[in-house]
Parts: structure tokens; C-alpha cells; sequence
């Protein structure tokens, strides 16, 4: 028979000598045994936790770069300086780099017309409604004046 993990747990008689391996006795002047020793905190009824507390780990330190600018000033355009993106311009309404193909401006302005298109938006509530009209007329001429500029 294979010598089972629990056939070797039995109960210990009284009179039998414990395993030299196992250690009986633990030194109450460590560290981790000194709150037992500790008075104060067993009469104001703390609860003894047997480990002194840590200090909190201290933030990441910043670059000089992040001291600077923040993930919210990198990310906002409604700045009352001149802005990065000029939402008039036709590549910046269907989201495409100035460089862009003429595969590439077709394919979004597809994808984007038939994500606005109001035939999907029947169920909608009327100011979603109202700003898919919206959304597709600014396609619509991005889309015109891109054709107009490319000669198609």
C-alpha cells in the first residue's frame, strides 16, 4: 500500500515524545512575538497584529516631462490657443491622415456614413437623431470636397 499523506497524521499521545524536526518552542524576545510583550496595546484592546505596520510605498517619481505636462493637457483640444486639429478640415472629419489613398478615403467615408446613416437610427431617441443628420452632412461634404480636391 502507497504511503499516504494522511496515514502519516495521527494524533500524538501524551506520552509520546514529539519529531525532533518539528520545533516546540519560539523565542518570545523576537520581533515577530514582541507584541506580546507589549501591554499598552492589549489593555486599550488594539487588536495585536504580530507585525509592526509598513510605510506605504512612495509614488513612482515623475520625469521632467510629467512634472510638466499632464494626461489630461496632452488630450485637450478645447484649449483657447490654436488647435492641433482643424475640425473643418475634410481629412480630420472622416479621421484620416493627409496622406491618405483614395481607397482609403472612400472605405471611411462608407464605414462612417453607414455607422451614422439615420435608416439605423429609427429607434433612437430624436437628439441622437439630430446629431446623426449632423454628423452625416459633415461626412457628406468632407467627403465632397476630398473628391473635389483629388480631380474624381
Amino acid at each position: 500500500m502507497p504511503d499516504r499523506p494522511w496515514d502519516r497524521l495521527r494524533r500524538r499521545r501524551a506520552d509520546e515524545t514529539p519529531p525532533e524536526d518539528v520545533e516546540q518552542s519560539a523565542d518570545l524576545n523576537d520581533e515577530a512575538y514582541s507584541w506580546w510583550a507589549d501591554r499598552e496595546q492589549l489593555e486599550t484592546g488594539q487588536v495585536p497584529h504580530g507585525r509592526k505596520r509598513r510605510k506605504p510605498p512612495e509614488p513612482p517619481k515623475k520625469s521632467g516631462f510629467e512634472t510638466y505636462y499632464s494626461t489630461e493637457s496632452l488630450f485637450d483640444w478645447s484649449g483657447d490657443g490654436v488647435g492641433v486639429l482643424d475640425e473643418t478640415d475634410p481629412y480630420v472629419v472622416l479621421g484620416l491622415p493627409a496622406s491618405a489613398t483614395w481607397e482609403e478615403i472612400t472605405s471611411a467615408h462608407r464605414r462612417l456614413a453607414k455607422l451614422h446613416h439615420p435608416d439605423r437610427q429609427l429607434n433612437a431617441p430624436p437628439e441622437d437623431r439630430e446629431a446623426n443628420d449632423r454628423r452625416i452632412r459633415e461626412l457628406n461634404i468632407a467627403y465632397t470636397e476630398l473628391r473635389r480636391r483629388k480631380g474624381r
